[in-house]
């Protein structure tokens, strides 16, 4: 069952893009795992999420400043 509200949890290319906010180019040099029907080509929510928990740094400050 999908929900208007919940994200599908299969992404055409610009709703993948959209959802890690990298623009359509960015996303195809990325050369993440896809899912094709036909020609079609689709991103699961959960690879995408996965590789947002990767690529997760703390951001450090420098001399106890907040930047």
């Amino acid at each position: 069952m999908n929900h208007s509200n919940q994200t599908p949890e299969v992404l055409t290319r610009k709703e993948a893009a959209s959802l890690i906010r990298v623009c359509l180019t960015s996303l195809d040099k990325m050369r993440l795992p896809v899912v094709r029907i036909g020609r079609r080509v689709f991103y699961r929510k959960t690879t995408l999420e996965a590789w947002l928990s990767a690529n997760e740094h703390i951001k450090q400050t420098q001399g106890g400043k907040n930047d």
